[in-house]
């Protein structure tokens, strides 16, 4: 996808926007979702409130088509789904969007590694707690 090729080159808020409308228009939800997340995280300026709102609003279709979790863990906690490090925009108690079906979710402390299994369901969050 040229957006995703674009943004790794030049991570311009603008490129990032242009590639989450991609995903919708074409059906990846998830990864909308996830980049959306990051606009919506973004201290660059010209992401004004009036474009944030405007990306509230697409993140909340965009979690229509998805299930969600959310993880309740000890802080500095390294949370990872199905092997993959949640995207450092993610914090404490975020929706953290996925597609529905089953998954792994895997809190690592310095006490050690724990890990869940899950079942997400459509437009349902799911809530992880670990000890």
């Amino acid at each position: 996808m040229a957006f995703k090729e674009a943004y790794t080159i030049y991570p311009s808020p603008k490129i990032l926007w242009n590639l989450a409308l991609a995903e919708l228009d074409s059906g990846r939800n998830l990864d909308a979702a996830r980049h959306l997340h990051t606009y919506l995280a973004s201290k660059d300026p010209a992401v004004t409130q009036e474009k944030k709102k405007m990306a509230s609003k697409r993140l909340t279709d965009a979690r229509k088509k998805l299930g969600g979790i959310q993880i309740e863990t000890a802080q500095g906690a390294k949370i990872s789904v199905d092997e993959e490090p949640l995207p450092q925009e993610y914090g404490d108690g975020d929706l953290v969007e996925l597609d529905p079906g089953h998954h792994v979710v895997v809190s690592e402390t310095a006490d050690g590694r724990q890990e869940k299994p899950i079942k997400v369901k459509l437009g349902k969050v799911t809530k992880v707690a670990f000890n």
